[in-house]
């Protein structure tokens, strides 16, 4: 008996996905309503607006990092990003999670906010985003903001600076062993990721992307293994529809695609999976 590809039917057919649950590691969203006045240069932008659009799709859970929080040029603006990250968690809490931006120009601020957080409620991660802050994996700026997230538990959604090597995230995994990295955008490339990702179990990949090939997903879990990619849309700087898409008509069994978008994700962030099953495991 063939099983039932519910996320390929879903796909073809622009309804949301059945008898499947969807999670989404790596999204943006800032305020909880659109503000007023023209469209921002992302849309959607508000969280509600955001949860309508994943709704229609099926995603059941996102985790994000605040816009502002990873623009943000002053302390003043971090701070009031972290406030409204906060709001929104609280207001949408069964659909939304948050990676807290590790804004490596403003460490002082981003440690108080690590060691004020109770990992687990509003965050479930944290969010480097080397290349918007040109700032190298192995740079010193980051490094007890790393060691600090891997004290509490938390996971980092790594977008690499263009510089940084294979062999840079080699020794940053090996370095905080305990803390479980996901590289965003299908990053690395395949050749030489197979033997990266086998010497670092706290290694993985989302399939956001806004170009490439086709097959990229298929080749990245057939070179780094079926546990090791999860499903990130980028949203909504990226079309969660269509990053969705590209992976519910993946050429790939419906258990492996299973596992790219629940178990894996879950897996990657152990803090969303102690909030989503509650502390009883269900």
């Amino acid at each position: 008996m063939i099983d039932r590809d519910f996320f390929r039917s879903a796909a073809l057919l622009g309804r949301p996905v059945e008898k499947e649950t969807v999670i989404d590691v790596h999204g943006h969203c800032a305020g909880l309503d659109e503000p007023v006045g023209p469209l921002p240069a992302s849309w959607p932008l508000s969280a509600r607006t955001l949860g309508e659009t994943l709704g229609q799709i099926g995603i059941a859970h996102l985790v994000f990092s605040h816009f502002d929080a990873l623009r943000a040029t002053t302390p003043g603006d971090l701070g009031a990003a972290h406030r409204d990250t906060a709001a929104i968690v609280k207001a949408e809490a069964k659909h939304l999670s948050a990676h807290l931006v590790l804004h490596p120009w403003f460490p002082a601020e981003t440690r108080a906010q690590l060691d004020a957080l109770c990992p687990g409620e509003t965050y479930v991660g944290a969010k480097v985003h080397g290349e918007l802050h040109d700032v190298r994996a192995a740079s010193p700026r980051l490094s007890p903001l790393l060691a600090r997230a891997e004290e509490l538990g938390l996971s980092v959604l790594l977008h690499v600076h263009p510089a940084d090597t294979m062999d840079d995230i080699d020794r940053l995994a090996g370095r905080y062993q305990r803390l479980n990295f996901i590289l965003a955008h299908l990053w690395p490339k395949p050749e030489g990721a197979a033997a990266l990702f086998a010497a670092h179990p706290n290694l993985y990949t989302d399939t956001s992307l806004s170009s490439g090939l086709p097959g990229a997903v298929e080749r990245m879990v057939a070179t780094v293994g079926e546990d090791r990619v999860v499903f990130g849309s980028d949203a909504a700087y990226l079309s969660p529809g269509g990053q969705f898409s590209k992976v519910a008509c993946a050429a790939l069994p419906p258990a492996v695609k299973h596992r790219l978008f629940f178990h894996n994700p879950l897996s990657a962030l152990p803090l969303l999976a102690r909030k989503l099953r509650g502390p009883a495991g269900h």
